[in-house]
């Protein structure tokens, strides 16, 4: 029987490697980012579903995609994290709501839930309902000047 401090340790690092990633993740998607004010940044929100049925605590990572005669800024990124019914919003990494107007890079990812011995993970990881291609970079999503709520990706 495992202890309730073993349960409790385990649970306190998942919690603080998922924010973890989380924060890393923010980190990656802000580097080359420019100014605050040069970008708008409008509310995104949007479901991830497999045949239909909604994807819990799957990681959604945002990244803006810069046109042609931007000179390469093309923005910071934003990301959010699906609920029960398979929803969520995005929160950009300079703290606002939303997602910067335009192109993006999508990538979404399944939460590792495993047990942590140390900095180790016990058991093999967790399989993922998203194909390959849900975290390649190769999904885009063109966010609107007025934001959206239906930015939805269902796989089949």
């Amino acid at each position: 029987m495992v202890s309730h401090d073993v349960r409790q340790r385990t649970s306190r690092r998942r919690f603080v490697r998922f924010w973890g990633t989380c924060v890393v993740l923010a980190a990656g998607l802000a580097a080359g980012c420019g100014g605050r004010a040069k970008h708008d940044v409008v509310p995104v929100s949007g479901r991830v579903t497999v045949a239909g049925k909604p994807l819990v605590d799957v990681t959604v990572a945002f990244q803006p995609l810069a046109p042609p005669d931007s000179k390469g800024e093309a923005g910071f990124g934003s990301y959010g994290v699906t609920n029960a019914e398979g929803r969520f919003e995005l929160a950009a990494v300079d703290g606002r709501h939303g997602a910067v107007v335009g192109e993006h890079a999508i990538r979404l990812g399944v939460k590792d839930s495993r047990p942590m011995v140390g900095d180790e993970a016990i058991g093999p990881p967790p399989k993922s309902a998203l194909p390959p291609r849900a975290s390649d970079g190769s999904l885009t999503f063109v966010v609107p000047p007025d934001g959206t709520d239906e930015a939805n990706f269902d796989f089949l």
